[in-house]
């Protein structure tokens, strides 16, 4: 029995996002994460005891952010790791992917733009290349669009690599 594939992108962060997407570019699921560790576990439990599935999983590479706290920078790092540690664990290949690689790979990259219409762009592109789920794009769950372009560009990454 062939196992279907899925692709997941993970956006770590307090309002960060893990985003599934089928073969076909459907959306299986969208799981909003937070700053708090369990909801990282539930994850690994949830998708580590699941053997019947082969997910690709892409986790955005971040490093600390300018002008936050060491505070907030250290919450943030181990947001990150958790979300690598959740890859890890469910995927049959997990890559760690910065944020200038995908988001030239889509054409995100633009000088001059705010951090906010920067978002805004991610926002669109997401509802524009899943619109089932373009109601549950918005501003304040940033971390849903990016998720689900991280996991398209996974699903890229991997096709190129079985051509």
């Amino acid at each position: 029995m062939n196992n279907p594939k899925y692709y997941v992108g993970i956006d770590p962060g307090s309002k960060g996002a893990m985003a599934i997407i089928n073969a076909d570019g459907d959306v299986a699921d969208i799981i909003d994460l937070d700053n708090n560790v369990s909801s990282y576990s539930t994850l690994c439990y949830r998708f580590g005891e699941d053997c019947y599935r082969d997910y690709y999983v892409a986790v955005e590479d971040v490093c600390g952010r300018p002008g936050q706290s060491c505070q907030a920078n250290t919450t943030f790092m181990k947001l990150a790791g958790y979300a690598e540690l959740v890859g890890d664990l469910m995927s049959t290949e997990c890559i760690k992917v910065k944020p200038q690689v995908w988001k030239k790979h889509f054409g995100l990259i633009t000088k001059g733009l705010t951090k906010t219409q920067r978002k805004h762009l991610s926002i669109e592109l997401a509802k524009e290349l899943f619109p089932a789920v373009a109601g549950q794009l918005t501003a304040s769950k940033d971390g849903r669009a990016e998720a689900l372009l991280i996991a398209r560009y996974m699903q890229d990454v991997q096709h190129q690599q079985e051509l």
